[in-house]
């Protein structure tokens, strides 16, 4: 049975922020840290106890190892931050703990779709939403790197488009086409006009006059232009 654990607010920022550069979800972002933390503890070359001799002055910086002297930091920045503690709260499974990077994802399939108007960057055919699809189905809306994570890309909205997943797949980490080049300045300047709420109608059906888009034949979008 999972034992709960609670970190504060600058921790969860922080895994949150280190998962979106790494592509790890939160919770595997979290166990990636903790094993490495437990690794260096365990390993044949740490000792603790000089970290702890250097931490209430009965030791010199300088006869730590660097191993050593990285941890010693760690707990001084740790003494340094009052709120940053740990403290009884579900991490296994906790949905507070993962809201922030789910909802930050989600964000960018929704903006994403609303700037390919429901096309996908890889084959040009229609995305479905991933909902009424099963899991793993090849049609499923995926967030594909332009430059892969493998090459440093990161998952941002600069960085990103929507491809079905056999698209992605199909791809892998290889370097990006003209065509995911073109679709990446495509999305960007779509992007840059984008409204602050995607629904082309609210609840009642009344139109959003920010949206540009209506509702087109069997759910797609069709842009419209204004004129002056």
């Amino acid at each position: 049975m999972p034992r709960p654990l609670n970190l504060a607010a600058a921790m969860l920022d922080s895994i949150a922020a280190a998962a979106d550069k790494s592509g790890r979800t939160f919770s595997d972002q979290t166990a990636h840290w903790l094993l490495i933390g437990r690794a260096i503890e365990e390993s044949a070359g740490f000792d603790f106890a000089k970290v702890e001799a250097a931490l209430v002055a009965k030791r010199e910086n300088a006869e730590l190892t660097e191993t050593e002297r990285i941890v010693w930091n760690a707990y001084v920045h740790e003494r340094l931050m009052p709120e940053f503690c740990f403290q009884s709260s579900s991490l296994q499974n906790s949905r507070t703990d993962t809201m922030p990077t789910t909802k930050r994802r989600a964000a960018q399939r929704r903006a994403l779709r609303w700037a390919q108007a429901d096309i996908c960057a890889g084959c040009g055919a229609f995305l479905p939403s991933g909902k009424r699809l099963p899991r793993h189905h090849p049609d499923t809306p995926t967030f594909d790197h332009v430059i892969a994570r493998s090459d440093g890309g990161g998952r941002t909205l600069s960085n990103g488009l929507l491809k079905h997943q056999r698209c992605n797949q199909q791809r892998g980490n290889k370097p990006p086409t003209g065509c995911d080049l073109l679709w990446r300045d495509i999305v960007q300047a779509r992007l840059s006009m984008r409204p602050r709420s995607f629904k082309p109608t609210f609840r009642g059906g009344v139109p959003n006059p920010q949206s540009g888009e209506s509702a087109g034949p069997r759910g797609l979008m069709t842009m419209t232009e204004k004129t002056t």
